[in-house]
């Protein structure tokens, strides 16, 4: 899709497009924009329906190339261009007005698919509109006819939005129902449109009756006219709490009666707790004396034992010295005695063999003592 021209170049948008809610958008202005103000067709093409609707509304709807259609709504009475009309991108249409439902002057404009039928109606219209924003671009003049691409600027919104607030009914309150109201700097349709009011919940400053109309005064120099009957709003006065206060109160002074003999209970059996604690308390009291005498003497009989244990320790050092020095010794002496040992072994058999040759000398000695025995018995007899 093209983009097409915004119908108004003064004002502002001041509800935006939703499927579901609002089939178009919304274009008011203030007063200092001027009256009688022009309402340009967004694209070349020929007016298909011209009238007004069952509200009163004046309106005119423009088919465009590939069956594509724009509507403006709310127009001036009779200030609507003739059904059949050919009209060029930036012709005027009409002016806009405050015609049908309404609060206020202001336009509100569509823009459908592309592909509608040849003929108009209303309610295939609005099952397939589009948002108009993205396919809009303003110029900053109403000359349109001088003007340039040069010219073109954002389209604008409206102020921010009063905020809402939850339900208190200690609070006159008003409920907007209608997807957004118009909020005007003073009580009367003759005031400036300044902002538009969300659905929620606003507190009611204060409350006038102007123009047919109960305004409420939902922020300083905000005010919004209120229509309970047609749905617009919903009135949400202060309630008198009086009563329910005191039945609160009442049962806010039987549930701390209940509490108090609660915690009365609680502190008969904390005070019995408390009484064997404090028996116990004094029962390991005893025992920690006790305890701590012990671990008094304890403490003595463990530096008593330190300073023997000391005692030992050196006994031991100098022992343990001894012992290595007897080691050495014992070492020394067992080897001097394998030696003695070995020559014991060595004497022993010296021994033996000299016995042996003692004995054979001694034979020896015997026959030779014989044999001289002999020899000189003979001699003497030889002798003799």
């Amino acid at each position: 899709m093209e983009y097409g021209l915004f119908p108004c170049a003064s004002g502002w948008i001041s509800q935006e497009y939703s499927a579901s809610k609002h089939k178009g958008i919304d274009v008011g202005w203030l007063s200092k924009d001027g009256a009688n103000l022009p309402v340009r067709a967004w694209k070349s093409g020929t007016v298909i329906a011209s009238g007004t609707d069952a509200a009163g509304a004046y309106y005119v709807v423009i088919a465009h190339e590939n069956n594509q259609w724009s509507g403006y709504w709310h127009l001036v009475k009779g200030s609507n261009i003739a059904k059949g009309k050919v009209v060029k991108q930036g012709d005027q249409v009409g002016i806009r007005g405050n015609t049908g439902l309404s609060s206020g002057v202001h336009l509100h404009f569509l823009i459908t698919k592309e592909g509608m039928p040849s003929s108009y109606n209303y309610n295939t219209m609005v099952g397939n509109t589009v948002n108009p924003i993205p396919l809009c671009y303003k110029l900053k003049t109403d000359d349109i006819q001088n003007a340039s691409d040069n010219n073109q600027y954002p389209l604008p919104y409206m102020p921010t939005q009063p905020k809402t607030v939850v339900r208190d009914t200690s609070k006159h309150q008003v409920e907007v129902l209608a997807t957004a109201l118009r909020v005007r700097t003073k009580p009367s349709l003759t005031g400036e449109v300044y902002c538009i009011a969300n659905q929620g919940i606003y507190n009611v400053l204060a409350q006038k009756t102007v123009d047919g109309y109960t305004w409420d005064e939902i922020e300083k120099d905000r005010w919004i006219a209120t229509n309970d009957a047609d749905g617009w709003t919903k009135d949400l006065p202060a309630k008198d709490t009086s009563d329910e206060e005191i039945k609160k109160l009442k049962e806010q002074v039987a549930e701390l009666t209940t509490k108090v003999a609660k915690v009365t209970n609680e502190k008969l059996a904390i005070d019995k707790e408390l009484t064997s604690t404090k028996k116990s308390l004094e029962t390991v009291t005893k025992e920690r004396d006790k305890f701590s005498s012990d671990l008094t003497t304890t403490k003595t009989e463990l530096t008593n034992t330190k300073s023997e244990l000391s005692v030992v320790k050196k006994d031991l050092t100098a022992s343990q010295k001894e012992v290595a020095t007897i080691t050495k010794e014992k070492e020394k002496l067992d080897k001097d005695l394998s030696a003695t040992k070995t020559l014991l072994d060595t004497t022993v058999q010296q021994r033996d063999q000299a016995n042996e040759e003692l004995k054979t000398t001694k034979t020896s000695l015997t026959e030779i003592q014989t044999r001289v025995s002999t020899v000189a018995a003979a001699l003497k007899a030889l002798f003799s």
